[in-house]
């Protein structure tokens, strides 16, 4: 039982199944419901720097396997996270240490498109959105950690692709944040969540839709704060973990 505001509500495991890949360790950094009510996965199989292979897998609303796919050559891929569009799922991560994009048939898991992107060192996008004219990604460049999955001692930045995943301008954000880890759009404007220098605090952005900065936040304590996950209530209130 779990207890909440002096309520207990009973909860028990209705299903449980365990997918692995090619390699030796699979782990997965980000799962969500889509569409058709079940799941999809991403992450590795294999471990930085040298057996790692982007992992992607899709369940049913049951967690039975429809598909899963393996992207990248053995060594230094990373698979962060995905969206669903009408046609699609897109999942964005790094291979071989650059940016990368893929945009995956919803029935298959079959490549559609594959892009990669050198943003400057080692890099990657760790979470994307769509708009109206395209994507907008946020992630990081010159890692002096590449091989750390949760804070690579970064420098921060945004990406704009157009809506076949072409690169089309990106925008450093190191002065706020070294690791920008989730993007979310609200009444017209980007909100923007990570990891400051130093892992040391939460960090939140919001920009304006022309990508004007509106306000700047640092939340935390004394110790290292590692923010991770964000969601946007329909009321604009931002909730951070």
């Amino acid at each position: 039982d779990v207890s909440s505001g002096g309520n207990s509500v009973s909860m028990y495991r209705e299903w449980f199944w365990d997918y692995g890949g090619s390699q030796a360790e699979s782990h997965g950094h980000f799962i969500t419901q889509v569409s058709d009510g079940g799941f999809v996965q991403v992450g590795e199989t294999g471990s930085l720097p040298n057996s790692a292979k982007v992992f992607v897998v899709k369940v049913d609303q049951n967690g039975l396997l429809l598909w899963q796919k393996e992207f990248g050559n053995t060594g230094h891929n990373l698979g962060n996270s995905m969206i669903e569009t009408s046609d699609a799922y897109w999942v964005v991560g790094s291979q071989g240490q650059d940016s990368m994009l893929l945009k995956l048939d919803k029935s298959s898991g079959d490549t559609l498109i594959e892009k990669k992107y050198d943003l400057g060192g080692n890099d990657a996008i760790e979470a994307m959105i769509q708009t109206p004219t395209g994507f907008v990604g946020v992630g990081y460049h010159s890692a002096d950690d590449p091989n750390n999955t949760f804070f690579t001692g970064g420098q921060g930045l945004v990406v704009f692709f157009d809506q076949s995943g072409n690169k089309l301008s990106q925008q450093d954000v190191n002065q706020y944040l070294a690791h920008p880890y989730r993007i979310k759009t609200f009444d017209n404007s980007y909100i923007i969540s990570g990891l400051t220098a130093g892992a040391e605090d939460y960090g939140v952005l919001k920009y304006s839709s022309n990508f004007d900065l509106s306000w700047y936040r640092v939340i935390g304590g004394d110790q290292p704060d590692h923010n991770f996950a964000m969601d946007v209530a329909a009321d604009g209130s931002i909730y951070l973990a």
